[in-house]
């Protein structure tokens, strides 16, 4: 299929520029978990799409081959980082991190590692030969494969993350049904799009849309990420000064699920550890009988001013507890 060169490439620049604003604005939130690992995954991209795009432009073999390269070297960044930045923003022990950071980090240095090396070894391709014919003037690559194991190994990382922010976006955040939806197929198309072009399903073959639907998923998170105050869901400053309050403090969404709890509020009313968090409050106080009225309580819109009641509670133990209850409706800037 013939399409302008020039043409095809321009959106990825432009595509290539907005990750790298993407990573400027990042910037700002440097101190927030996860932050950095935000930055190299975006940056990733635009390296990714802006590779893609002078190698598109380019006639010569051996300047597409150096583009290619630097494509292969932001490539095994992207679903590695991806997962690190939702790994270190849900804050996992550092101990975890520890061991699964090394991990993460190993393929994509042994995958660069061989992209350069591979006329030594060609474990990831095994020819390459400069179509000249009608049309775009692109590489034709014998893949070798150690390219198909990588892109296993990305996939499966790819899904696990894309789990773990469906999970992070449904239980801790105020997205619509519609919002979620858009999320998922911009964090899945370029899954789709990658295993149609690498097995030769696309119908717009030689060209690659894989780029294109990378900067859909890039613009995605920036969206959510900046639309929404991703970073701003638990600042740094604010979560010292609860975790310090010998008050119990409870943070719930709509949805009643449980943003944050301090260890005050663990020890009044005997909660579980840290996996509290991103669950809903019923299920770590079903047995009381006043359940049914807290919740009222915090449906209740009437007002801005904090709502106070004394509550007598029951725990699964039937131990009777009174607790003086302070409900206050939080809002974003959005709202």
């Amino acid at each position: 299929m013939y399409f302008p060169a020039t043409y095809y490439a321009l959106p990825l620049f432009i595509g290539s520029a907005i990750s790298i604003a993407l990573v400027l604005l990042a910037w700002q939130s440097r101190q927030e978990p996860g932050a950095l690992s935000f930055m190299v995954f975006m940056l990733a991209l635009g390296i990714w799409s802006l590779g893609h795009a002078n190698e598109t432009v380019t006639i010569e073999r051996a300047t597409k081959i150096f583009w290619h390269k630097t494509e292969y070297t932001a490539i095994p960044l992207v679903p590695a980082f991806w997962l690190l930045f939702l790994l270190q923003h849900n804050k996992q022990p550092r101990k975890v991190m520890w061991i699964v950071t090394p991990l993460l980090l190993i393929e994509p240095i042994l995958f660069i590692f061989l992209t350069w090396t591979n006329q030594y070894f060609h474990l990831l391709w095994k020819n390459i030969v400069l179509s000249t014919g009608p049309g775009l003037v692109h590489l034709v690559i014998e893949r070798a494969i150690g390219f198909y194991v990588h892109t296993g190994y990305s996939y499966l990382i790819m899904l696990i993350a894309t789990l773990l922010f469906l999970r992070m976006l449904w239980r801790g955040s105020t997205l619509s049904g519609l919002q979620v939806a858009l999320c998922t197929l911009a964090l899945l198309s370029p899954v789709v799009v990658n295993i149609f072009y690498i097995f030769g399903l696309s119908a717009v073959l030689p060209m690659d849309l894989t780029p294109f639907a990378l900067v859909t998923t890039g613009m995605a998170i920036g969206w959510f990420a900046f639309r929404f105050q991703f970073w701003e869901i638990l600042p740094a400053a604010r979560s010292a000064l609860v975790e310090s309050m010998n008050d119990g403090v409870i943070v719930l969404n709509k949805r009643h699920i449980v943003i944050e709890v301090n260890p005050s509020a663990r020890c009044l009313l005997d909660l579980p550890p840290a996996s509290t968090v991103g669950r809903p409050i019923a299920e770590f106080m079903p047995n009381w009988s006043e359940l049914p009225a807290v919740h009222a309580l915090l449906d209740s819109r009437e007002g801005t001013q904090p709502r106070a009641v004394e509550l007598a509670l029951f725990d699964e133990k039937m131990r009777l507890r009174c607790i003086d209850l302070s409900i206050s409706t939080l809002y974003n800037r959005s709202n």
